[in-house]
């Protein structure tokens, strides 16, 4: 008969076995920097009589590119990583001592402590060791995001921000950037590569039923975590 201590338990694991599987689909962001506020845009307020402002002037010799805050650019995020290692260790180690105890031996072996006197009066010592590994990994990242400009430094190089959280059957994918980028490195189409931008910040997560699939489930991360070998 089985005890009901023994099926409360079992009750109890069927719980959190269920509750695990119907947990909501919760965000895997990575945390994001505070945003910071934005300056208000100031207003330029056209003179009595004129159709000029400055706020809407465009230049005639330059490309409507990002330069001021609140502009937006466009980055083409390529990135590509590849890195090789490779490690080889052959160790040869071999020891030889020598003693001359012939005469010690001898001795015993008179007196019948030992049966029998070896040939060998030397001992040798030997140790090999041979090991190798190797290591692999790349990866490559395309996609295209649109980015504010959150500041303009002295030097005019701007401070870029950006997100872009896509939902498509259940399955989300979050996309943050961010970095300092030189006017100069900003193509005339206001389009700049991801290459250019300094102390870059790309995160690249995504959220979902597919992504829940890559994961062990809860009993079997509980018994990795607890399963000493």
């Amino acid at each position: 008969m089985i005890k009901p201590k023994k099926i409360t338990w079992g009750f109890i694991v069927l719980v959190l076995m269920a509750s695990a599987a119907c947990m909501p689909l919760t965000s895997h962001r990575l945390n994001a920097p505070p945003v910071e506020p934005l300056p208000e845009a100031i207003s330029h307020v056209p003179e009595e009589g004129t159709i000029y402002s400055v706020s809407t002037a465009a230049n005639l010799f330059t490309d409507l590119k990002a330069s001021r805050v609140n502009d937006i650019v466009t980055i083409n995020v390529v990135e590509s990583t590849s890195a090789t290692d490779k490690a080889t260790t052959d160790l040869d180690r071999q020891s030889e001592i020598k003693a001359g105890w012939a005469g010690i031996l001898e001795t015993f072996q008179a007196s019948g402590m030992i049966k029998e006197l070896g040939n060998s009066n030397s001992v040798n010592f030997g140790n090999t060791f041979g090991g190798q590994g190797t290591t692999t990994r790349s990866s490559r990242m395309t996609a295209f995001i649109t980015a504010r400009v959150i500041k303009v430094k002295p030097n005019g190089n701007l401070v870029i921000r950006g997100a872009r959280d896509v939902r498509v059957n259940n399955e989300n994918q979050y996309i943050y950037l961010q970095g300092e980028v030189r006017p100069v490195d900003i193509s005339s189409s206001n389009v700049v590569l991801s290459t250019y931008i300094a102390d870059a910040v790309i995160e690249l997560t995504g959220y979902g039923v597919v992504s829940d699939k890559q994961h062990p489930g809860l009993v079997a991360r509980l018994l990795d975590w607890i399963w000493p070998f």
